[in-house]
């Protein structure tokens, strides 16, 4: 049997070599272990826009529902969860009446992750002019101001519709954001 002698730098390249090897593949897991459970950070107003489409569910019980669609407009991912808050403004940007109610009967709210370029969306209704007078004092709003869940600063867009100006009756309800498109066959 042949006598084999290593010389110490042989060894010490050796053990390094072995090291490394041993480590590469420890590194590249934790490595994609730690891309893959990163969440996206919160959206934030400037990554947004949002958007109405038409009425899609029709008329139940004098409300009309909408879906509102917000899209992430920068080139990062980011999340939403919870409820929108949304209100009617006058023509100068003023808020008319009570805030939007929260809408939870059949949603429960879930953290949201918006691609970069993608939408999500939550359903709006509107109750029509069903109100008392002196309860209501009503008006014509001039648009809809939209902050989505988590953000500061609302994205105001015009839309005309019948409106408390006092404060008190709630004519606007608003589900939790969802994940995707609302609108239905629309990609």
């Amino acid at each position: 049997m042949k006598n084999l002698t290593l010389r110490p730098r042989q060894i010490a390249l050796a053990a390094a070599l072995a090291g490394a090897a041993a480590l590469i593949p420890v590194a590249t897991i934790a490595a994609s272990a730690s891309h893959a459970s990163a969440v996206p950070p919160r959206c934030t107003r400037s990554q947004l826009t949002a958007w109405m489409a038409m009425p899609s569910l029709g008329l139940a019980a004098l409300t009309t529902y909408y879906d509102l669609e917000v899209s992430n407009v920068s080139r990062h991912g980011c999340a939403l969860d919870g409820f929108p808050d949304v209100t009617a403004v006058s023509d100068t940007g003023r808020q008319l009446g009570s805030p939007a109610g929260r809408d939870a009967n059949n949603y429960r709210a879930r953290r949201v992750v918006i691609p970069a370029g993608g939408t999500a969306h939550f359903l709006l209704g509107i109750t029509g002019d069903a109100w008392s007078t002196s309860a209501c004092r009503p008006t014509t709003a001039d648009g809809l101001r939209v902050v989505a869940p988590g953000t500061r600063g609302g994205m105001v867009f015009p839309y005309s519709f019948p409106a408390c100006a006092r404060r008190g009756p709630v004519y606007l309800w608003a589900t939790p954001i969802a994940a995707n498109v609302g609108i239905p066959r629309y990609n």
